[in-house]
């Protein structure tokens, strides 16, 4: 689909500007040592003492992966229905609460520790591919998520930064850039990730002389996930998850977007017909892993560092390592999902929130 290739920076070479975080140093060491980074003090973080360097943003991801869960349980399971994504609203459910969020919380608060550790950085807001499956026709949603584009470099090299997709979400930086071998590793050497720039499906922009070709201006970004299939014979195909232009997201958008996702009834079907929770798990022996899934790509940027993950939407929880998938447990009741968040995600959530889910449409009764 590319039609303007692009090899690392933003449209006309544009530079992100360092801007003041809404947290104070105390505050980004607080979060730091909440993911384990324990050896990082307010005054390390004040005089500069954790480089915003390329590798320490990969050590932050992981680390914030590891340890927040990806959740939308507020939208259920209290009294107002809401999602506080204020960035002081998203430290306290998750530095001091020990809870996630959906995307907006988590990267509202990894953009604002981005920026308080000194990376340039600004969020950007994306539409959603609602197709399921790999093989339907995309079905675009309105601007239902934001990640960040970062700086990590003294120059304008560009990446894409995303802990709050869910599950087949990024792991790791991946580059602007629409270059055949720009592709990262996911979870594990099966899932990979690349970026595709091209016009939007849906644009009605052109230029005078060609109206048939799209300006530059209006040129989309696609990430797109590859995921091997246990099966041999499934077909394999990259999917399109979701498209985003370089425009800056601010902070009223976010705000917006977020009331809109949980307020209105099937704005997105997934959060408001279901309750998902996905949580990433380090893999510390490769044996847990198939051993037709353990290889690798010369040309896909890797760490080193494999994930596995859980998630549980509708009554199942399922553990996915590579490409086997796992039933760990199915849920027959409110109280058999409440355990499930509170044993296997890690999510402090009380039997008495049952009663806020009486009458919406995910109730299990």
């Amino acid at each position: 689909m590319a039609q303007e290739g692009r090899t690392g920076t933003l449209r006309d070479g544009y530079w992100i500007k360092r801007v003041p975080s809404a947290y104070t140093p105390a505050q980004v060491a607080e979060y730091l040592q909440c993911v384990g980074l324990t050896q990082y003090t307010e005054s390390n973080i004040a005089s500069g003492g954790f480089p915003p360097s390329f590798d320490n943003l990969g050590v932050l991801i992981r680390f914030h992966l590891l340890t927040f869960p990806f959740e939308h349980t507020a939208m259920h399971y209290t009294p107002d229905h809401t999602m506080d994504v204020t960035a002081e609203g998203a430290f306290r459910r998750f530095v001091h609460e020990c809870k996630g969020s959906y995307c907006f919380g988590h990267n509202n608060l990894f953009l604002q520790i981005l920026r308080g550790l000194g990376y340039r950085a600004y969020a950007g807001s994306a539409r959603v591919n609602m197709a399921p499956g790999f093989s339907s026709p995309p079905n675009f949603s309105y601007f239902s998520h934001m990640f960040v584009f970062v700086q990590p470099f003294e120059n304008n090299q560009t990446y894409i930064v995303d802990v709050g997709f869910g599950a087949t979400g990024l792991t790791r930086p991946i580059l602007l850039s629409d270059a055949e071998d720009n592709v990262v590793f996911g979870t594990t050497p099966t899932e990979r990730h690349r970026l595709r720039l091209g016009p939007h499906p849906l644009s009605s922009l052109g230029v005078a002389e060609n109206p048939s070709k799209s300006i530059s201006s209006a040129l989309s970004w696609q990430l797109e996930a590859w995921h091997d299939k246990q099966d041999p014979a499934a077909p394999n195909a990259w999917k399109i998850l979701f498209t985003f232009p370089e425009d800056e997201f601010l902070d009223v958008d976010v705000q917006n977007a977020s009331y809109i996702t949980a307020m209105k009834p099937g704005a997105i079907p997934l959060f408001w017909s279901n309750v998902v929770c996905m949580k990433h798990l380090l893999i510390r022996d490769m044996a847990q892993v198939p051993e037709e899934d353990v290889y690798t790509h010369s040309n896909i940027h890797d760490d080193g560092t494999f994930m596995y993950r859980l998630v549980m939407v509708e009554n199942r929880v399922t553990e996915h390592v590579g490409t086997r998938t796992t039933s760990i447990r199915t849920l027959e009741s409110e109280r058999d999902r409440i355990v499930a968040m509170r044993e296997l995600f890690k999510i402090p959530i009380e039997d008495s929130a049952i009663v806020y889910m009486e009458g919406r449409a995910p109730s299990l009764g």
